[in-house]
């Protein structure tokens, strides 16, 4: 699939989410999947799949997935055979109807980063000095008198409830934001891409052109951020984020921050359950 008929595909889930609540279901897809199980993350109920093609939604690449049944995290180990239907519908996605279909093999652990830590809030927020989308310097340092909100994305994260999930969280935490007199001024959301070699300033604009529209266009106080891998790696462990890449395509997890006017890190969200209600009271919290 194209990233043009990827975008066009995403664009259309997501005016069906909207229009679920006049009555029109989101759509559900279903695609068949077989691999070998990477890592299992019982907290969360993930299993990280190294997997085949699923043809007609993603190439063969090792990506996390959600299960809902109990019985799967307990049966799955590293290196386990398994196939399953991977159910898209709306913002989310897991696997179901899931069977085990070998015994653990020596499949290692996916090659990420050890480099991580956990940032702690009420300290300095981690810094950054990186590149905006619209190809200009942007810097924790330059943004202090805001209160920030940085999360971690990359323009071609294809499950729903992943990258995507964050930018349009983002979009309701900023739509709200820019009709609220009272903080509309104060607040900047960065959006720091964590596939700099492939997320240039220009793919980044274009990225943003079709994610992150509000009223026709792009808010001035959002950035999509790119910068040298290094650097990017640097900052994306300082904020607790693991991430690497197997076969050439990225494995990762999430982390959504906010960060207040004087630059101290106020909350760190582990994961994409946070809801953009969340976000909005901390940052009326930050900027009373």
């Amino acid at each position: 699939m194209s990233t043009t008929h990827r975008r066009i595909r995403a664009t259309f889930l997501s005016c069906l989410v909207v229009f679920a609540g006049c009555g029109v279901a989101a759509e559900r897809e279903t695609y068949p999947l077989s691999g070998r199980v990477v890592s299992v993350d019982a907290d969360k109920r993930r299993v990280t799949i190294d997997h085949a093609e699923i043809p007609g939604y993603m190439p063969a690449m090792t990506m996390p997935f959600r299960v809902k049944d109990d019985w799967v995290i307990d049966a799955v180990k590293p290196g386990s055979g398994i196939s399953a239907n991977l159910v898209v519908e709306g913002k989310a996605s897991w696997l179901e109807n899931v069977a085990v279909t070998s015994a653990p093999g020596t499949i290692g652990a996916p090659s990420m980063a050890d480099g991580a830590t956990e940032p702690i809030v009420g300290e300095p927020s981690p810094p950054f000095a990186l590149t905006s989308h619209r190809n200009r310097p942007i810097a924790l340092e330059s943004l202090k008198g805001s209160a920030i909100v940085v999360t971690f994305i990359f323009s071609r994260c294809p499950l729903p409830d992943y990258c995507p999930l964050m930018t349009d969280n983002f979009v309701a935490v900023d739509r709200a934001v820019l009709s609220d007199p009272a903080i509309a001024s104060r607040v900047r959301l960065v959006s720091i891409s964590i596939d700099p070699e492939f997320d240039t300033p220009a793919i980044l604009e274009a990225h943003a052109g079709t994610v992150a529209r509000i009223d026709g266009r792009v808010p001035d106080n959002w950035d999509f951020v790119t910068g040298d891998p290094a650097l990017v790696r640097k900052v994306a462990e300082s904020y607790g984020l693991v991430y690497g890449k197997e076969d050439g395509q990225i494995v990762h997890s999430l982390r959504t921050a906010v960060i207040g006017p004087d630059g101290r890190l106020l909350k760190v969200y582990r994961g994409n359950e946070w809801k953009p209600e969340e976000i909005l009271a901390d940052l009326r919290t930050a900027l009373p």
